[in-house]
C-alpha cells in the first residue's frame, strides 16, 4: 500500500470502528475482514430475508392454524 492510502485506511478505522493499525497491521486486519465478508455473504445466501416475499407469505401459512387458513 501507498503511504497515502494507509494513512487513509488507519483514520477510518480508528474514527468508525475504535480500532489503531499501525501500518504493517493494515494488510492481516484486511485479509481478516475479507475473509469474514465472504463467509458472511455465503451464510446470507439462504437467509429467509433474502428469498421472495411470496415464499415467506407461503411458509406462513404453511405454519398457521387450520382455522386461520382461508
Amino acid at each position: 500500500m501507498q503511504n497515502e492510502k494507509t494513512e487513509a485506511v488507519s483514520g477510518w478505522l480508528k474514527r468508525y470502528q475504535g480500532v489503531e493499525r499501525t501500518e504493517d497491521r493494515l494488510t492481516p486486519t484486511a485479509q481478516t475482514a475479507d475473509v469474514f465478508c465472504a463467509a458472511s455473504a455465503t451464510a446470507s445466501i439462504d437467509a429467509a430475508f433474502e428469498r421472495e416475499p411470496s415464499q415467506f407469505f407461503a411458509l406462513l401459512h404453511a405454519l398457521a392454524p387450520d382455522e386461520l387458513k382461508k
